[in-house]
């Protein structure tokens, strides 16, 4: 899989933010089973991708 394609764990990234788009990483991390280090990222690059706004 590329780095670039969304997976399972993107989609769940993106519903959480879209229940509350204000969610601390965190807390994020720990609703989808990353580090918030790696939810960072992947929050960002989905910003760039333009899937999070």
């Amino acid at each position: 899989m590329s780095a670039l394609e969304p997976d399972g764990v993107d989609a769940a990234i993106v519903r959480e933010l879209r229940a509350d788009g204000r969610l601390p990483f965190e807390t994020l991390a720990g609703r989808v089973g990353l580090s918030a280090g790696a939810v960072r990222a992947r929050v960002m690059r989905l910003v760039r991708g333009g899937a999070v706004p």
